[in-house]
């Protein structure tokens, strides 16, 4: 009688669970654009969190910085709000051209985790391989194309993938910092890496690495 039951109680919450609601996540996302023309004088600044960064390099004369924001919820108003906290903002100074992520305080950094629970912040960016380049990257993988400008990169809790640096012993020299990720360079000038508790560290070929 006892295992009969057990059964018939297993068989019970085993079909509450099956007739549960799904959880069905309410993705939204939007966009940011901003596009400069380059000379060979001109820096690009980029600032972000949360998300990963593209670098594609040519010789044209033209920046091209697009942003996506993406935020998976499974409530639909909330999903909004969140996507709401967070911007983008453009700016010049001179000869620097500027991206930086904001996240308004009020966003809320607790319980995110699994497909139905996630944001992101994406920058995919077309330049010119000949301008100086800065970067820094929070929480995401950044890949860089060919740069042959001189390069100030700072990445935490994240990967980094470089084609190229061509720059050479020049100052300033060309400046990586990577903490709690992995680096990958093909091949690189002059180059001062500043490297923590790195999982992986590549370099196919450089000139001169000053650690």
């Amino acid at each position: 009688m006892k295992r009969q039951a057990f059964k018939t109680g297993s068989i019970l919450l085993l079909c509450l669970i099956l007739a549960a609601p799904q959880i069905v996540s309410q993705e939204l996302t939007k966009e940011f654009s901003r596009e400069w023309t380059a000379g060979s004088g001109n820096t690009l600044d980029i600032n972000n969190r949360y998300g990963k960064v593209i670098v594609e390099t040519s010789d044209q004369d033209l920046i091209t910085v697009d942003v996506k924001v993406t935020v998976n919820f499974p409530n639909r108003e909330r999903a909004q709000r969140y996507l709401d906290y967070i911007n983008v903002i453009f700016s010049e100074e001179g000869d620097i051209f500027k991206a930086r992520t904001v996240i308004d305080e009020k966003f809320s950094f607790s319980g995110w985790g699994g497909s139905s629970r996630r944001f992101s912040i994406d920058y995919t960016i077309k330049m010119p391989s000949f301008i100086n380049f800065k970067l820094v990257n929070r929480y995401g993988n950044s890949e860089i194309e060919q740069v042959d400008g001189q390069v100030n990169i700072d990445i935490k809790y994240g990967n980094l993938l470089i084609e190229t640096l061509t720059r050479g012993n020049e100052k300033p020299l060309n400046a990586i910092s990577v903490a709690y990720g992995k680096a990958e360079i093909g091949s690189a000038g002059w180059l001062d890496l500043l490297m923590r508790y790195v999982g992986e560290l590549s370099v196919d070929e450089c000139q001169a690495l000053i650690l």
